[in-house]
């Protein structure tokens, strides 16, 4: 009897050491590792409905100081910083106080703030994939006046429009077109910056990118992400074109990298209308990490929505649908190997149950 007592000591504890191992590996596989970038992306991530009340409050102050009746110098002070506030914030507030912004400085006559007001106003319609009348908010304007600095952001927006002009259009010969005159205006962008600024580099950078020149732009874009001078608005572009060339290098542990500290400024900063976390999380998507790259799709999304964003919303309805087909794919593979390891459990204990009655037999005829 001692001996059956045991062998039945053994046999259950050789139970619960199979069970344990079977579910510890199932949760184990089931988790995914935390990188510190992400993790500190998340977080800011639920600082948001802070950021939107003090967001809210400047807006709201700004808005107080706004006076249709007052002089149109004080006006247009007041109206590009409520610009400023939603120009990657809500397309539809951005536009509307824009107009009024470029109103005011035609009648103001001074040929420094219309090109001022126009650039900001042809920005905030590239954003939103407003591509034609961006370009055209942009022409008539005069640079006399205006210091290099002005003048190049002004030739650079156009650069830009005339891109995006490019890679909309289906017609070769019109793209070739468009790619050359944003070659020209970015070219003049670069000559008349002075070459140690931010916006030398940037316009080189991007230069570069638009050339494939791969390892010229990340050579420019690695230096530039690290200077102590650069706005934050600034390093989550500059580091979301440093995560699309590495993506175009097939890295994609540094493509998450850069994309994700894009993100987080983004996200310090309120933007609703951005390309990174879109990229971002493609990416997690292709190593695995389903749930977290369903998470921040679904909320580019909702900002793309909330913006009013077009291209935005055509950029995360290419990537959605992949993510949500693996998801489904996931559940329904889950769901096979839980009734799979049911099922196994079962015969187990059905074994168990054997092995039990039968020595129970044995001992019963002895």
């Amino acid at each position: 009897m001692v001996g059956n007592r045991t062998k039945y000591i053994r046999f259950w504890t050789c139970f619960k050491f199979l069970f344990s191992g079977l579910l510890i590996g199932c949760l184990f596989s089931c988790s995914n590792s935390k990188n510190d970038s992400l993790l500190l992306l998340d977080e800011e991530i639920l600082k948001r409905p802070i950021r939107e009340k003090a967001k809210k409050r400047r807006i709201d102050s700004l808005l107080s100081y706004y006076n249709p009746s007052a002089s149109s110098l004080e006006n247009f002070t007041t109206l590009k910083s409520i610009c400023e506030e939603y120009k990657s914030f809500s397309f539809d507030s951005a536009s509307k106080y824009s107009v009024l912004l470029l109103r005011e400085a035609k009648k103001n006559k001074v040929k420094t703030q219309v090109a001022e007001a126009a650039t900001l106003h042809a920005y905030i319609l590239l954003s939103a994939g407003i591509i034609n009348q961006g370009i055209d908010s942009l022409k008539n304007v005069s640079l006399d006046s205006c210091d290099n600095s002005l003048s190049a952001r002004y030739l650079f927006t156009l650069s830009k429009g005339y891109y995006e002009l490019a890679n909309f259009n289906s017609e070769k010969a019109f793209s070739i077109e468009f790619n050359e005159l944003g070659n020209r205006y970015l070219d003049s962008a670069i000559k008349i910056s002075s070459p140690e600024s931010i916006e030398f580099q940037s316009y080189s950078g991007y230069k570069a990118l638009k050339e494939s020149k791969l390892d010229k732009a990340r050579t420019i874009y690695e230096k530039l992400i690290v200077r102590s001078d650069l706005p934050k608005r600034q390093l989550a572009m500059e580091a979301a074109c440093l995560g699309y060339i590495y993506e175009k290098l097939k890295d994609n542990r540094k493509s998450i990298e850069y994309f994700t500290i894009s993100a987080i400024s983004d996200e310090i900063l309120l933007v609703k209308e951005y390309t990174s976390l879109i990229r971002l999380a493609y990416h997690l998507f292709e190593i695995g990490d389903l749930d977290r790259s369903n998470f921040y799709i679904n909320l580019a999304l909702e900002d793309a929505n909330f913006f009013g964003s077009k291209q935005r919303k055509i950029q995360v309805l290419e990537v959605l649908p992949l993510i949500k087909a693996q998801q489904l794919g996931l559940i329904k593979e889950k769901r096979d190997n839980l009734i799979i390891l049911l099922a196994l459990l079962v015969l187990f204990l059905l074994g168990c149950i054997w092995l039990i009655r039968t020595t129970i037999i044995k001992n019963q005829k002895k």
